[in-house]
């Protein structure tokens, strides 16, 4: 596919080991200066596969297994949202461009911000909470989930 508004990925698979990190379950996944704005990474933490996404300055982390149907969601592509509503002039316009997640099996689409699926709200990609601290991306697995964004 040639379209500007989307990147295919063949992100191989990094495994993770638990850094030094300030409370229980909290994972160095990498350093902020390894994910330039728009990049991606997917890391392994135990048996947990993870996308870490860098939007905008941003980290966020969700986990690589689509709801759907238990595809490696964050190995497809992430791109953009279409409009075409009353704010668009009737227009077809992408919106929100590398915020979107692509899984590579059915094409199922989730926002990397909150993990909801765009075409079914009863599914989402499960987050977790994203902290950076002294240059270190670190990632909290169990304890409580992330809530999604208002």
């Amino acid at each position: 596919m040639s379209d500007s508004h989307t990147e295919a990925t063949s992100t191989p698979v990094e495994s993770v080991s638990a850094g030094p990190a300030s409370s229980p379950g909290e994972h160095v996944v990498l350093h902020e200066s390894d994910l330039k704005p728009g990049e991606h990474k997917v890391v392994r933490i135990k048996s947990l596969e993870l996308g870490i996404y860098n939007i905008a300055g941003s980290f966020y982390a969700v986990h690589s297994m689509c709801p759907h149907q238990y595809g490696p969601a964050c190995l497809g592509p992430v791109t953009s949202k279409s409009i075409c509503d009353e704010s668009t002039n009737w227009k077809f316009q992408w919106t929100r461009a590398g915020e979107i997640l692509v899984c590579p099996w059915h094409g199922m689409q989730f926002d990397i911000l909150n993990g909801e699926s765009l075409s079914d709200k009863k599914l989402r990609l499960r987050t977790f909470p994203v902290r950076v601290v002294d240059g270190e991306v670190r990632v909290q697995i169990g304890g409580r989930r992330a809530s999604p964004a208002a």
